[in-house]
């Protein structure tokens, strides 16, 4: 059996729009609406990040994530659905809503910690991508 899914991974479903994070590695291939899903890779440039990647700001408290340098819109079918910001073991995650505005406080974190941004119709962006392979067992 092979193994495929990474920590952390991020996979959507193409057909209903579902969005997984892998907590814990498994084996075989995750499916929803009778397909596999699709991985979304990390994005750190190119067209569209002047409006997506994360800018961080340090604060008394911790970090400051505002998202692009552009205003990203907030609208019912193009938002940011969440902010996470990850140092270390820790791993703290924002949620929002259309009309919101997508920024957050993040206490207790360091202006070096990877910040990963979910826009509903662009994707998965970050101020510091990472390689992510699969990685292959065979038994």
């Amino acid at each position: 059996m092979t193994r495929l899914t990474q920590r952390l991974q991020v996979y959507r479903c193409e057909i209903c729009g579902h969005v997984i994070e892998v907590l814990t590695v498994g084996r075989g291939t995750l499916v929803c609406c009778g397909v596999p899903m699709k991985p979304q890779m990390e994005r750190g440039d190119g067209q569209g990040a002047d409006r997506h990647l994360p800018v961080i700001e340090r604060t008394e408290e911790g970090v400051k994530v505002v998202i692009g340098q552009i205003a990203h819109p907030m609208e019912e079918r193009h938002f940011i659905h969440w902010i996470e910001v990850r140092q270390g073991d820790t791993l703290v995650r924002r949620t929002f809503r259309p009309g919101g505005r997508p920024e957050a406080e993040f206490q207790g974190m360091g202006e070096d910690a990877k910040v990963r941004v979910y826009c509903t119709l662009h994707g998965l962006w970050t101020n510091r991508r990472e390689e992510i392979l699969p990685v292959t067992e065979s038994s």
